[in-house]
């Protein structure tokens, strides 16, 4: 896609000759030679493998009947905007009258079938450093809010400033389209702040707190927090951990009776199969002598036999889930036994002797 880009803002918008003075005789010689091997891939039906002889050709000497090939090879492959701006070219710089009639008439016929991009970025949203590339080829100032021609495609569109966040989108344009892409205003890049470490006593409220001899608590010889080390609080046991089977046991009976329901379901249909069945011989349209039926009674034994299936394969799936229904509620852990007890601790500190009481009531 870049050279899709190039071309077409070139041929489109600049236009202007090079110097034919500049180019060599090997360099014309190397170009009429890319040339033939073009003509020869088209002729052969190798129709993009030309388009790059004839590019090739044309970088190297120009040449009006190498532009107006490579105009008519882009115009094959559906590259409208690439023909169209070849063909404007040739139509201003080819050396015979005959050749610029007809790629002005071949510009004439191209030229409402070709789409355009219009990228739109204020004043004000392109900040220091701002750029835009289009499938990685920058993207000049002047052509922003400009009606670019360009050929069919997909192509990704990004825009960048140094310390904000890029700006990607994927442009996807047809034959005839006219698409407009703003980019508004880049967001900034946010810088994560680092908070520094918090002393421990502002942590704690920014006070010190002391027992009753005067040194604070948790430092010191005299603190008595590692006494009560056993008195501490525990979490309460969770559900889970004092019913550790609950969830199975629920999955189990649900099972269970999504199981049996279904089992009756399908006994259900096994019997308004037998019904269907005997009706046919009931009103006679089989013989329960010869096992012989009208089409009427095949048509309902038939429909009788396919409920009877039907029948078996319900009762199977609900036996299957009162197996499962079953198993779960046979493997479920059973509940841990709670322990109840009561203990005498003999707590000891500095200036404290005494007993405490812990256990489960």
């Amino acid at each position: 896609m870049r050279r899709t880009l190039v071309v077409t803002v070139a041929a489109a918008l600049l236009l202007i000759p090079g110097p034919a003075g500049a180019q060599s005789g090997v360099d014309r010689a190397t170009s009429m030679r890319l040339f033939k091997e073009g003509r020869a891939l088209m002729e052969a039906g190798s129709t993009e493998e030309a388009c790059d002889k004839f590019a090739a050709s044309l970088d190297l000497y120009y040449g009006a009947g190498t532009q107006l090939n490579l105009a008519r090879c882009y115009e094959e492959l559906g590259r409208v905007a690439s023909a169209w701006g070849h063909y404007n070219e040739a139509a201003q710089r080819a050396p015979r009258a005959g050749q610029r009639k007809v790629a002005r008439a071949r510009s004439q016929a191209l030229a409402p079938r070709v789409p355009h991009l219009i990228v739109r970025a204020t004043e004000n949203d392109r900040i220091e450093g701002f750029s835009v590339s289009l499938d990685g080829d920058e993207l000049a100032p002047a052509l922003f809010e400009t009606r670019m021609p360009i050929d069919p495609g997909t192509y990704e569109l990004v825009a960048t400033a140094p310390g904000h966040e890029p700006y990607s989108t994927l442009v996807t344009i047809a034959e005839e389209e006219e698409i407009v892409v703003g980019i508004g205003t880049l967001t900034p890049v946010s810088v994560p702040v680092e908070s520094g470490d918090t002393p421990v006593d502002e942590a704690a409220g920014g006070t010190d707190s002391t027992g009753a001899d005067g040194n604070p608590l948790g430092t010191g010889a005299s603190s008595n927090h590692s006494d009560l080390t056993g008195l501490v609080a525990t979490p309460a046991p969770t559900a889970a951990e004092t019913r550790p089977g609950r969830t199975r046991r629920i999955l189990a009976w649900s099972s269970g009776g999504v199981g049996v329901a279904t089992v009756a379901g399908g006994l259900v249909l096994g019997w308004q199969a037998r019904e269907e069945y005997d009706s046919a011989f009931d009103d006679g349209l089989c013989s329960r002598t010869t096992k012989t039926c009208s089409p009427e009674g095949s048509a309902r034994t038939k429909s009788a036999s396919d409920r009877a299936t039907l029948s078996n394969i319900v009762v199977g799936a609900g036996a299957a889930l009162v197996a499962t229904g079953v198993v779960l509620y046979l493997t479920a852990p059973d509940a841990a036994p709670a322990e109840h007890g009561v203990q005498v601790v003999p707590v000891a500190g500095a200036d404290q002797v005494g007993l405490a009481v812990t256990g489960r009531f």
